[in-house]
């Protein structure tokens, strides 16, 4: 089994946060071992035109050493539900919409949905169970956002891909390496004595089917994370 480096959630000088050249990231990360940067540009400043300029850009900063793999990530019309979206035929879906729309669009694409850093502006207050079918994943750590931990309220945010007796997880480290804004993710399944990788695919009806791979990370069983007190 061949394992792949990838930097999730990246963005560049296409988003307005970002200072970064599309080339720039790529020689950058291929030097740090990665094989894939899946990158989110913010949505806001982009149409249908921008959208494809972009894709045929990042086609050109790709190379048999890396792959940039082409993302928007979505905002809603207040700027407080985020939405990371990868799919390989999937438009320019439009800026500030209902998150429930873009998550239906994606669906409708093919495409992959993550909600980003639920806990930035409070947003996992506006957390729909209505969402749980159309999302991949959720990034309950985000360096940037949460600190060095991921946040303790995870569990609130419910979902249908939990089997018997382990934890479902996302965690990430969100950091800025050099000028280089990036969060890399890792979406698991923690079981009671090691940590196993999840693979979430959908079946046909739509609903979520769960592969996982267990795979022994350091030579003792996870122990319970303690908050501060």
């Amino acid at each position: 089994m061949r394992t792949i480096r990838a930097a999730a959630h990246v963005h560049s000088d296409w988003s307005y946060d970002a200072r970064w050249p599309l080339p720039d990231l790529a020689r950058a990360f291929a030097r740090r071992g990665y094989d894939v940067v899946l990158m989110a540009e913010h949505d806001r400043g982009f149409d249908a035109e921008r959208w494809a300029a972009y894709k045929m850009t990042c086609a050109a900063g790709s190379s048999d050493r890396i792959l940039l793999v082409p993302g928007m990530e979505y905002e809603d019309a207040d700027n407080i539900v985020h939405v990371p979206v990868w799919g390989e035929e999937a438009p320019y879906l439009g800026h500030g919409r209902p998150t429930q729309e873009i998550l239906e669009a994606a669906r409708e694409s093919d495409a992959v949905a993550v909600l980003a850093h639920p806990w930035r502006r409070d947003a996992v207050e506006r957390f729909d169970p209505d969402w749980v079918p159309f999302l991949a994943a959720v990034e309950i750590w985000n360096r940037h956002y949460d600190g060095v931990a991921p946040n303790p309220e995870v569990y609130l945010i419910a979902n249908d891909t939990r089997p018997p007796v382990s934890d479902q997880f996302n965690g990430g480290v969100r950091t800025n390496a050099h000028g280089i804004l990036l969060t890399a993710n890792y979406a698991g399944i923690r079981g009671r004595n090691d940590l196993t990788f999840l693979f979430g695919n959908r079946n046909p009806d739509g609903t979520c089917r769960v592969e996982y791979l267990p795979v022994t990370i350091t030579r003792w069983p996870p122990g319970e994370r303690v908050y501060g007190r």
